[in-house]
């Protein structure tokens, strides 16, 4: 059942939202990872270093969290309005779990959207908050979770990692 006060199907409502990721930290973010995969791989490949492959890994683990986080940020900021909907099936997704597909109402007309929040506990019949776009009703998403900033701090925290021991490796390759 929905927890939110006032809330009642079929009510159509203002959702609180959170200003979209600007566009220029998106690109900056996007060249930085670029170039530091690059770098990492230049490194790997020419030098042969042993941490290389572990170097790799968090960066390239750090970079799907932050961009997960960029990513289900943008859209929801563009999905500005919210209307109750209802769980008609799953679908397991094998990277996030069990997602639930979602049916819901606007103008008379019926739409479907898969969630973004996985679990193993969806019910059909269930009503999950949908929040969609007015402009473009076929985009809609699921409530973000509320540990949602979780995936752009433990990206940043395993990315940052990365890029600190790709510069111990890049230092340590530099004759002194």
């Amino acid at each position: 059942m929905l927890e939110n006060e006032n809330r009642s199907a079929p009510y159509i409502g203002d959702a609180e939202v959170k200003p979209p990721v600007p566009v220029a930290v998106r690109r900056l973010l996007f060249i930085v990872a670029v170039l530091s995969d690059l770098a990492a791989a230049a490194v790997g490949l020419l030098l042969r270093e042993e941490g290389m492959l572990f170097t790799l890994f968090l960066l390239g683990f750090g970079q799907i969290f932050l961009s997960s986080y960029v990513v289900m940020r943008t859209k929801r900021a563009r999905c500005t309005k919210y209307v109750a909907g209802r769980v008609i099936g799953t679908v397991r997704h094998p990277k996030v779990g069990v997602l639930p597909v979602i049916s819901y109402v606007i103008g008379g007309k019926s739409y479907r959207v898969e969630g973004n929040v996985g679990r193993q506990s969806y019910k059909p019949g269930e009503e999950i908050w949908v929040y969609f776009n007015p402009d473009d009703p076929h985009e809609a998403t699921q409530e973000l979770p509320k540990g949602g900033m979780v995936f752009a701090i433990v990206g940043g925290i395993v990315w940052g990692i990365g890029e600190l021991f790709l510069t111990v490796l890049l230092l340590s390759c530099i004759p002194l």
